[in-house]
Formats: C-alpha cells, structure tokens, sequence
C-alpha cells in the first residue's frame, strides 16, 4: 500500500513539474570476462662465429620474464639457422624475449640477446595481444 502511494505521489509532482518518472528499478547484469592476455611469436634467426661462419648444432633458448622458458631448447641446422612460433600467456604480458645460445662443442662463448618486445603486436584484439615477427642475427666469439 506504501509503494503505491510513494507511486502516485512521485508521478504528481512529476506530472506538476514537468519532469519524467524513473522507470522501477531492474535486475541488472554483470558481464565478467575471464581471461589471460596471450601473444603469438614467430622467432627466427642465425647463429655465426665472429668470422661469419654459421654454427652448427648450437642451443637456442627463449625466455621471457627472465626464468620463464618457452617451449624445448631449439637446435641451428647447418646454416646457422633456427626458427620456431610459439604462444606466450601471463600476465603481466612480455615486454622482453631473451634468447639464449649455448655451442654445446664449447668452441664459443655462451651469450644472450635482449630482443624488447612492443606493446601490441599485429592483429590485437582483447586478450590477445598480437602477432610478432622476430627476426635476429646472433654472432658467438670464439673461447
């Protein structure tokens, strides 16, 4: 009975006022989206001597957030070359790739390059923050 008289009277001075009624109050909805920002990397590159000569059979290790590895130790082919894609989730996202080279024939120095990483990459969309092409020239010194 209160309800309809608190009604009525709020649709009079309304009505004496000029002004519009609040509609009755409605269940609202909550969206919550769950999520873990995620990229794509393609990562590939050479591992040379400091003459130029491709290393063969050398480690390749990727990290991000400096402890995390992604995915297994790559090895170079005959060319020096190695080449991988593979998808980083976390948060906070990457913002720095480490690889790593090791020549397991322990002719060279290990070493490690710091490869930054932007803040979108192509093809962004919610969580997933984008497609990188990472392309890197790794040259080890001779021991």
């Amino acid at each position: 009975m209160r309800r309809k008289i608190n009604v009525l009277l709020s649709s009079l001075i309304a009505l004496l006022s000029g002004c519009k009624t609040l509609p009755e109050p409605t269940q609202s909805t909550v969206v919550v989206i769950y999520g873990v920002p995620y990229a794509r990397y393609e990562v590939s590159g050479t591992v040379k001597d400091n003459q130029g000569k491709p290393i063969e059979n050398a480690d390749v290790i990727l990290k991000v957030h400096r402890h995390r590895i992604l995915g297994d130790t790559l090895q170079t082919d005959k060319k020096g070359s190695f080449t991988t894609t593979t998808t980083v989730s976390g948060f906070p996202p990457a913002d720095t790739l480490y690889i790593i080279t090791n020549d397991p024939s322990g002719e060279h120095i290990s070493d490690s390059t710091k490869v930054p990483i932007y803040e979108s990459g192509k093809n962004a969309k919610g969580f997933f923050r984008g497609e990188y092409t990472i392309d890197t020239d790794i040259t080890l010194q001779k021991k």
